[in-house]
């Protein structure tokens, strides 16, 4: 009987994949490797070391597979997010209303910001500053936002006050347009925009309560508005303010 040829075992250094391969050859075969694997070689040369960095070498293509399709899987599921998100929006009459509103103040927002928002045409120079002066009532009412610059003057409790800044609240149209050229005293105590008079209004029927409430009104008008001078009582004769009294008034308003 014919012997036959021994067993030749290939160890797991030949290949790279860190498989064992046992193969029976028979005479004359030959063996080649699998796609992937490692040269005999090339592990032979390298020894033990050899198929080590081959293993670590698959391990890392491997690995950077693994993060591509984590990568690809993350951009998926953000587009589809997107997508969602969109229809949603863009399928409801609301949504589609409520962006449109969030646009527009948005715009309007960065309009105003930047300057670009204010009128194009020429701007109204300011309403020059008046000089000090005492006032009558038939003096005052001169000055109802009807006349020269639309300056408003109002009176409180003695006090006159240049309140043409504040023309939207005092002048014509405004909601307290009836305070404009009027004594506004009785008004302002009794909360009452229509009790205001025409007639010089002492004010001697006014409680205590009601003249502390004037008193804060008094307090912001000054702070506010610009002082003129004197509201003055039937017969009571002005006083001459000279250039330098306006400069030292408006210093104080000024360091307040």
């Amino acid at each position: 009987m014919p012997s036959l040829s021994p067993v030749r075992k290939y160890d797991s250094a030949e290949f790279s994949g860190g498989r064992r391969a046992h193969e029976h050859l028979l005479p004359g075969r030959s063996v080649l490797p699998e796609p992937g694997d490692v040269p005999c070689e090339v592990a032979t040369q390298g020894g033990p070391s050899g198929a080590g960095g081959a293993r670590r070498r698959v391990s890392e293509r491997s690995h950077s597979t693994i993060m591509a399709d984590e990568g690809a899987d993350a951009v998926s599921s953000e587009e589809s997010f997107l997508g969602s998100l969109l229809k949603e929006i863009f399928t409801s009459p609301l949504n589609v209303f409520l962006l449109g509103v969030c646009t527009v103040l948005i715009y309007k927002i960065f309009r105003s910001s930047d300057g670009s928002g204010g009128a194009t045409g020429p701007v109204e120079p300011p309403v020059p500053k008046m000089k000090r002066q005492d006032m009558t009532l038939e003096q005052l009412k001169q000055y109802d936002g009807m006349g020269e610059h639309g300056r408003v003057c109002v009176a409180v409790n003695g006090k006159i006050f240049d309140v043409t800044r504040g023309t939207k609240f005092y002048g014509p149209g405004g909601p307290y347009s009836a305070f404009a050229g009027r004594d506004a005293t009785r008004a302002l105590a009794t909360f009452s925009v229509k009790d205001v008079k025409e007639e010089y209004d002492d004010l001697s029927d006014l409680s205590s309560m009601q003249m502390d409430s004037v008193r804060e009104w008094e307090m912001q008008f000054t702070e506010k508005y610009d002082y003129i001078g004197k509201f003055l009582k039937p017969g009571e004769q002005p006083t001459e303010y000279s250039d330098d009294e306006e400069t030292k008034d408006t210093k104080a308003k000024t360091d307040d």
